[in-house]
Formats: C-alpha cells, sequence, structure tokens
C-alpha cells in the first residue's frame, strides 16, 4: 500500500492535489516504477477530482509510456493501468464505491480535454498543460451540473419533455416533433440553435430511446463553430456512453422524453 498525504478535509471533495502533493505523488510513482512495483493502492485518493489530477502527474512521467483507464470487477477500485517506456506495467488502484460508473467520467473528461487542447496545439507538452486545465475545469462543471436524476424526477413527475443542459432542467408543457418545436425547446432552456439570421446551425440527432434523447450536432460549415464555441455537457456524455454505448461528445443540451 503507498504512503500519501491524508484525504481531503469535509468540504474539499472537489479539490484535486495541492502543487506539493502533485510532486509527492510523481515521485512515489517514479519510484514505484524504478523499483518493478507491480501494484498499489492507494487510499486517500478517493475523489474524481484527486484521479484526474493523479491520471496526469502519471502520463507525464518521462518512464511512462501511456496509461489505461479501467477498473476492478472482484473489489471497489478504478485503476490506472500504467505501461512503462522499458515494457513493465504498474496497476494504481484508487478505492470508488461505484468504480464502473467512475471510469466512464474518468475517460469521458480525459477524451474531452484532448479533444479541447488538440484544437489549440500540436506541442505535445503544452498539450498535456492544456488538459490538466481544461479537465480541471470540465470536472467542476460535471460536478454543478444538474444530474440525470433530476431529468427523471421531471419526467416522473409529470413533464411531457425536459431539456437537460449545464445549468438547468427545464421542464417543457410539450414534446418536441417538428423542428420549430425543437428549437422553441432549445430556446426556453437558453441553447441557441439558430443564427443571428434565424437560420438552423445544427444537425438534430437522436442518441438514445427509452427515454428519447435528442442532441445537437455540427452542421455541414459550422464545424468549427460548434467545436470551438459550444460547452460540453459531461453529465449527459458520460450517461450515454455508459448506458447507450454513444461514443459522441454531447454539447449545449438535450432533449429528452417518453415517446
Amino acid at each position: 500500500m503507498a504512503s500519501f498525504p491524508s484525504s481531503p478535509a469535509d468540504g474539499e471533495e472537489s479539490v484535486g492535489f495541492t502543487t506539493q502533493q502533485r510532486v509527492e505523488f510523481a515521485v512515489l510513482t517514479d519510484k514505484q516504477i524504478r523499483d518493478g512495483m507491480q501494484s498499489s493502492v492507494y487510499p486517500e485518493v478517493n475523489t474524481l477530482p484527486l484521479m484526474l489530477d493523479a491520471y496526469y502527474v502519471v502520463v507525464s512521467l518521462p518512464q511512462v509510456r501511456s496509461v489505461n483507464t479501467t477498473f476492478n470487477r472482484s473489489s471497489p477500485h478504478v485503476v490506472l493501468q500504467v505501461n512503462t517506456q522499458g515494457g513493465d506495467f504498474l496497476f494504481m488502484c484508487f478505492p470508488c464505491a461505484n468504480a464502473k460508473r467512475r471510469i466512464y467520467e474518468l475517460t469521458w473528461i480525459i477524451t474531452m480535454a484532448l479533444a479541447r487542447a488538440k484544437r489549440e496545439t500540436s506541442d505535445v507538452n503544452e498539450a498535456l498543460a492544456l488538459c490538466r486545465a481544461h479537465a480541471t475545469n470540465l470536472c467542476a462543471s460535471y460536478t454543478s451540473e444538474p444530474s440525470w436524476a433530476q431529468v427523471q424526477e421531471a419526467l416522473q413527475g409529470g413533464a411531457p419533455a425536459v431539456v437537460w443542459t449545464q445549468n438547468q432542467v427545464v421542464e417543457l408543457d410539450f414534446k418536441p416533433v417538428l423542428q420549430v418545436q425543437f428549437k422553441s425547446a432549445f430556446e426556453q432552456a437558453g441553447v441557441a440553435v439558430c443564427d443571428s439570421e434565424g437560420a438552423w446551425q445544427y444537425e438534430q440527432r437522436l442518441l438514445g430511446m427509452q427515454p428519447s434523447i435528442y442532441a445537437l450536432g455540427a452542421k455541414d460549415g459550422n464545424e468549427e463553430l460548434w467545436a470551438n464555441n459550444t460547452q460540453e455537457l459531461v453529465g449527459a456524455s458520460v450517461y450515454l456512453h455508459e448506458k447507450k454505448g454513444v461514443q459522441e461528445i454531447v454539447k449545449g443540451g438535450v432533449v429528452v422524453y417518453y415517446e
């Protein structure tokens, strides 16, 4: 079992490593790799922000070739499989009551952060720093987003449909079917779908069923606008990947209802 600084204090569950802790964690992991250790448990690295921080510390080490995210099916642990330049590996295990869900959260935030960074730089070292910063922001956004449970609660409470965004779950008094109805639904939730002349900027996609989940996507000619100016909806991305196997990053907002 690895020795590492104590768990976060009350009220600090959304905080990652301090600068000093990053240094200590890097030194510890570097030593474990050099010592040929194959697995280690880190009881204090037990929140999403801490696990993300651990990932970016480890992936930046010169001895590390790649890092895969997985989980232990026999015990409640998120696992980073660290593959070294020399061909060895280290399994780093972090406690988590719902390790499978945490893996979806980790992988999607890491994927989104990388997609952002690639649009901003082609320099590897600069991209890594950007990835960490973007992941921190995405994690904070995810923590503050309305949850899928709130979407379910609204639908079970009698709302015909809802729009799920980063900021709120907006209950609708109708089920959108026509494009103009979807436009109205998104606008009620503060999600812009048209340009200054009222033309529909984005494509509409059905990404999930039971319930149906309608998302927006990049329309031909607006890919750059979509990529750079529309914020990721982490909660919907995680849910759709976990429950529906959807590989797309969801942005802006989604309309949800039972057909």
